[in-house]
């Protein structure tokens, strides 16, 4: 089984494992998709709530791009939506959330006050450069700079 991870992988890891094919391989995939899940939500609580939002509601423009040291950033937000990328030597790292929602304020039963919508959109990356690139935007988040962008799209 690869290490790199791609939508797609995650997706069958569910409907595998529900078959029973492989079954401790895929537990493996599925344990990762946690992973990464948990670091974005903290990626939300301490860059995207209280500082990315802000920047990227600032603006007009749809699309941005910049850098959190080496690691290049894309938004686009539309509709409610903002999507946020992550890349660095051809791994990537897709983010989704509401653009202009608030921390929720109340306890769900599949996430913490605090919390918000934001979640993986889609993944090329092996899974310990997504960790990382999620590990590094988070502690550095007050370095990102970001600029209107024409060339960033969907």
């Amino acid at each position: 089984m690869t290490t790199r991870l791609t939508t797609d992988l995650l997706s069958e890891s569910s409907s595998k494992l529900y078959r029973f094919q492989d079954k401790l391989e895929w537990l493996k995939v599925i344990d990762q998709n946690f992973q990464l899940h948990e670091k974005i939500k903290v990626f939300e609580a301490v860059v995207w709530f209280p500082y990315l939002q802000e920047l990227v509601n600032s603006t007009n423009s749809r699309g941005m791009s910049g850098y959190c040291r080496d690691i290049k950033i894309m938004t686009w937000c539309c509709a409610g939506r903002c999507l946020i990328q992550l890349e660095r030597n051809g791994h990537r790292i897709t983010l989704i959330t509401a653009d202009d929602e608030e921390p929720w304020n109340r306890e769900l039963a599949h996430v913490a006050p605090g919390m918000g919508p934001m979640g993986l959109q889609s993944i090329d990356a092996e899974f310990l450069e997504a960790l990382i690139m999620l590990y590094e935007t988070t502690r550095y988040g007050k370095d990102i700079t970001l600029a209107f962008d024409d060339n960033v799209g969907i």
